[in-house]
């Protein structure tokens, strides 16, 4: 498969889910990925994307909008989506209207790290006085948000992806980790999003107002 062939069953298996400007803008970051890669590895760019559908587009397409868009919100805590968030392109490519802060990005992605229960984030765990007695205590909030064999497989794939692929930067070889890189559409947006055993960590560049990220 090469990246003509790719595009043309991406195009050939949405058309008609989405509307046109939704459509675009599935080839338009799927043209970038080509870009990034480079014309040497397009071949194995293409292959390694699997069915021309993407996988992205495949579980949204078989989940639903609605089942989609309420696992983010009441399962992760992603708290930012707008009614134009319930579309094909935001919700497969994570393009949102509004985008993610930082915190509830780290907060989602705890649950992968700590077989599928989520912790709500939290600026202290608790504050004592000079004689060691407790003033605040701030219990940790809970929830189940996946089952942990779902969380098992998404690290599996994410530690490949922090090894071997975008995110290799990140490998500490000697600690396992795990993460994702994103970049947006006209370089608006670049994040990194992973963790270790302890810990999750965020990281998102870009500006106040949208523009394009040259470096």
């Amino acid at each position: 498969m090469n990246k003509a062939e790719f595009l043309a069953g991406l195009r050939d298996a949405l058309a008609g889910k989405l509307p046109s400007g939704e459509l675009e803008d599935v080839l338009s970051y799927y043209e970038e990925y080509f870009a990034d890669a480079g014309e040497e590895h397009e071949a194995e760019a293409a292959e390694g994307l699997g069915s021309p559908t993407s996988v992205a587009a495949q579980v949204l397409d078989k989940l639903g909008i609605d089942a989609s868009a309420n696992f983010l919100k009441n399962k992760l805590g992603i708290t930012s989506l707008v009614e134009q968030d319930y579309n094909y392109a935001p919700l497969a490519l994570g393009e949102l209207t509004n985008g993610v802060s930082v915190l509830e990005m780290a907060q989602a992605y705890c649950a992968f790290a700590n077989d599928g229960i989520l912790t709500e984030a939290r600026t202290y765990t608790r504050v004592t006085d000079a004689e060691g007695n407790v003033i605040l205590d701030n219990q940790p909030s809970t929830h189940v948000a996946m089952k942990s064999s779902t969380a098992t497989n998404i690290t599996s794939m994410l530690n490949a992806a922090a090894t071997y692929g975008t995110g290799s930067e990140a490998n500490f070889y000697t600690m396992p980790v795990a993460g994702k890189t994103g970049t947006s559409s006209d370089n608006w947006n670049r994040w990194f999003a992973g963790y270790t055993p302890y810990y999750v960590a965020v990281v998102w560049t870009g500006y106040d107002q949208p523009e394009s990220i040259n470096i």
